[in-house]
């Protein structure tokens, strides 16, 4: 396996573009952005895999503390940590607990991390700010797979609740299927592009939902100009993989993870109901 670092031209503004691939695949990082992966590429078929920012004034620009995901690039692959959604969160302290605010799509994909490449593989690393711990990820090739494990550790005097996902985002067309468990019968919403098809707490079928008097396969991804965007949630599962298959190139995607660990999986399903009153929404599904 090679292991390379460079530096692309339409990066210079943020950093060093961190590149790790094999005969097989190839894996590029921008670290002082959040420690995003901006590339996923199969480089037999020439497939990249992760959705590329959509507008070229949004494209990799640094973020401050505390922004609004939504204000920038959404793309590629990031970490949401220690929270999701923006959230007030009160830090116990002994017999009292502190407020803190915790921002949108949590600490981590805003700020600059730590970077090495040790025998082989990449290992990236960030401090937390208003909780204390030390947030880790390596990365390794082996032939056509990609092993990402994961490290975290309280560096502070007390314990602390969190929320943690994987949070890619991958480039879809028109005809791309989401595969998921047969266990998945159902999901719960929490946010929906149109009511009339669910709100925050219901909980619609899998893959089949009726929608303006129609029946509608979320497995199978629409045109952009369908409309409509789900973030949902599957029950805690037994078997911990979900993929996308895309017909077009006859390749799929498996994301493969222990259930004891990692329960729940979250679906991004924007089929161009999201960014609302956007002139350009979005076409792409996150598996988290």
């Amino acid at each position: 396996m090679n292991v390379d670092v460079a530096q692309g031209k339409q990066h210079q503004e943020i950093g060093e573009l961190v590149v790790l691939e094999n005969s097989v695949l190839r894996l590029s990082f921008l670290p002082a952005l959040g420690g995003k992966m901006v590339e996923l590429r199969d480089k037999i078929s020439g497939h990249q895999f992760l959705l590329q920012p959509h507008h070229v004034e949004r494209q990799y620009r640094q973020p401050v503390y505390g922004a609004s995901f939504a204000d920038f690039d959404t793309s590629g692959f990031d970490e949401c940590f220690p929270t999701i959604e923006a959230s007030e969160y009160r830090l116990p302290m002994g017999n009292e607990a502190r407020p803190i605010y915790l921002p949108d799509h949590g600490e981590l994909w805003s700020r600059p991390w730590e970077y090495a490449l040790q025998k082989g593989q990449l290992l990236l690393w960030i401090n937390g700010v208003q909780l204390p711990y030390r947030f880790e990820k390596k990365v390794l090739l082996k032939n056509h797979m990609v092993h990402i494990q994961y490290s975290l550790q309280n560096t502070g005097n007390h314990t602390f609740a969190y929320l943690w996902c994987a949070h890619p985002l991958f480039y879809v067309q028109a005809g791309v299927h989401i595969l998921l468990p047969r266990e998945v019968q159902h999901l719960l919403v929490n946010w929906s592009s149109d009511a009339s098809m669910a709100s925050f707490g219901a909980h619609v079928s899998w893959p089949v939902v009726q929608w303006r008097n129609q029946e509608i396969d979320l497995s199978r991804v629409p045109d952009v100009t369908a409309g409509m965007a789900l973030k949902v949630f599957t029950e805690a599962l037994h078997e911990g993989w979900a993929g996308l298959y895309y017909p077009e190139k006859d390749q799929t995607i498996s994301l493969q993870f222990d259930p004891t660990q990692i329960p729940y999986l979250g679906l991004w399903l924007c089929y161009g109901g999201w960014p609302e009153e956007a002139d350009k929404p979005h076409l792409t599904v996150a598996l988290e």
